[in-house]
């Protein structure tokens, strides 16, 4: 689920995204700041380009 978030006093618009993690069956939220803090952590620890990661082939894996 993505949520639009609007600052009272600033007025700017932010995004914040939930899901229901598998394994603990609880609602996880991550800030649109802190998804690109997490992307910023993978960026620096990888050579992997976004190219790169948008030409690959991706499949998920559904749980029964």
């Amino acid at each position: 689920m993505c949520e639009e978030i609007i600052d009272p006093i600033t007025h700017q618009v932010s995004y914040a995204f939930s899901w229901v993690n598998e394994q603990t069956e609880k609602i996880v939220t991550w800030t649109e700041n802190e998804i690109k803090a997490r992307w910023q952590t993978v960026q620096q620890g990888s050579d992997i380009t976004l190219e790169e990661l948008k030409n690959m082939s991706w499949m998920q894996k559904n749980h029964n």
